[in-house]
């Protein structure tokens, strides 16, 4: 939760001081220690009436907001509900892929601006064209995966790098020709 909450609590330091603009750091932490602490409880019962109180409050939060703002989106009570999901996962399975997701969380709340640049100078053209690229090394991982001799192994590897690969460039080219050199 701490690690969520560091982003959406600075998002809120850019605010005026009197502004609230929904939950920050303490209250993503919060929701991530209840998360783990619904990851303690047994019966499974318990934990998921926990999580169905933290989805009220977001939905609730979220109508507040919407109602004040008459702002549409809920990105930040998702990142909740998330940051929830990533406690129990903590306690309940693997730690290291819960830290790990809620630092994927953290990075595509923080980068809004950057994707956001990105969608409007893209063309649906290259779009299209990158989706076919990873497309060509999903097939690839998948071939890899469930390859029986070592030619379906440098096959799919073959697809993975070529995918993969073709979409580094696209990424490369596009952030030369829409961000300006300094």
């Amino acid at each position: 939760g701490l690690i969520v909450g560091l982003e959406r609590g600075w998002k809120r330091t850019t605010l005026a001081e009197d502004a609230d603009d929904g939950p920050g750091i303490r209250t993503f932490s919060l929701v991530g220690l209840t998360g783990g602490l619904g990851g303690l409880l047994k019966p499974d019962l318990f934990a998921i009436i926990i999580f169905l109180g933290v989805a009220v409050i977001a939905v609730t939060g979220y109508l507040k907001s919407n109602r004040e703002t008459q702002a549409a989106g809920y990105t930040t009570e998702i990142a909740l509900l998330i940051t929830w999901v990533l406690g129990f996962l903590a306690v309940r399975e693997n730690a290291s892929l819960a830290i790990a997701a809620a630092v994927i969380t953290a990075l595509i709340l923080g980068l809004k601006p950057e994707i956001h640049g990105v969608l409007r100078h893209i063309q649906r053209l290259e779009l299209m064209s990158t989706l076919q690229l990873l497309v060509v090394a999903v097939v690839g991982a998948l071939l890899f995966a469930f390859a029986e001799n070592v030619g379906m192994l440098w096959l799919g590897r073959a697809l993975i790098g070529v995918g993969v690969s073709a979409c580094l460039m696209a990424a490369l080219k596009g952030f030369r020709l829409w961000f300006p050199d300094h």
